[in-house]
């Protein structure tokens, strides 16, 4: 046996300690590893966040864009534009329905995609906005 009193006892000690730093030094390396990994799964994260915001931002654009344009054109105007405007692009659609008029609206940066639809109806000669809301595909 290895931890048996005699004249190998510092060398049994020294085996101990150098199992001991051994298993240490795994678990130190185990939770770098993890952390890592963590940050790199959030920076990610917070890439497609971004992309996100911007993704709704442009749409959100081009649903003021399509508003300008039926404000510029007494609102008769039915049809489709669209814009680039870095990092990203999107597209409008104007539809009219009797006395409602529809807006659809698309941001894209790279992957992601947002869309915006706005209702408007008319009023005493005039356009009111009933909602504008992000909605899915």
């Amino acid at each position: 046996m290895c931890c048996a009193p005699s004249a190998q006892s510092k060398l049994c000690e020294g085996f101990i300690t150098l199992i001991a730093i051994l298993i240490a030094g795994a678990i130190a390396v185990t939770i770098a590893t993890f952390l890592l990994l963590l940050g790199l799964d959030a920076s990610r994260t917070s890439a497609v966040l971004e992309e996100s915001g911007g993704a709704r931002a442009l749409a959100d654009a081009c649903a003021e864009e399509a508003l300008q344009i039926l404000n510029e054109n007494n609102f008769g105007f039915s049809g489709s534009g669209a814009l680039a405007i870095a990092p990203g692009n999107c597209t409008y659609l104007i539809s009219k329905m009797g006395t409602q008029t529809l807006v659809e609206s698309t941001g894209t940066i790279l992957t992601i995609t947002r869309h915006v639809r706005i209702n408007l109806t008319k009023a005493k000669n005039q356009r009111v906005v009933v909602s504008w809301q992000e909605v899915g595909n």
